[in-house]
């Protein structure tokens, strides 16, 4: 008797499960219009579509595009993941520029879900790490 209760729980559940699990749609973010062409003259050597398959990204997800610089993939990424995911695009401030500042500023403006933080590095006369003995 609790096993037919749990089992017909269990398919109860299966579609709301798998309703909030909608996959990404790739193929709409990679060719959305609006994207540069310096952005779309890299998508053949890149496979955007590929990648962002590969990374498994959900409608909704928070994701983080690590060295961001040009936000190429926080922008894919972002309207990916749809209005109410979100991308942070991170690039440490020592390697930005007046120049990637506004080409992330323009990622942002085409991808409101993206957004990215420029937060100094730790100075380097910190505290060395400890050793470790074995």
């Amino acid at each position: 008797m609790i096993r037919t209760c749990l089992f017909a729980f269990a398919i109860a559940v299966t579609p709301i499960a798998a309703a909030q699990a909608v996959p990404a749609d790739t193929a709409t973010a990679v060719s959305a219009p609006g994207r540069p062409a310096e952005a779309t003259a890299l998508d053949a050597g890149r496979h955007p579509a590929e990648v962002l398959r590969f990374m498994g990204l959900k409608r909704g997800d928070r994701a983080l595009d690590l060295y961001s610089a040009s936000g190429y993939y926080a922008e894919i990424m972002g309207r990916a993941v749809g209005p109410r995911g979100s991308v942070l695009g991170w690039t440490p401030a020592n390697f930005m520029n007046a120049e990637g500042r506004q080409t992330q500023a323009a990622v942002h403006t085409r991808a409101p879900m993206s957004r990215s933080s420029r937060r100094r590095p730790t100075p380097s006369r910190s505290q060395p790490a400890p050793s470790i003995s074995p």
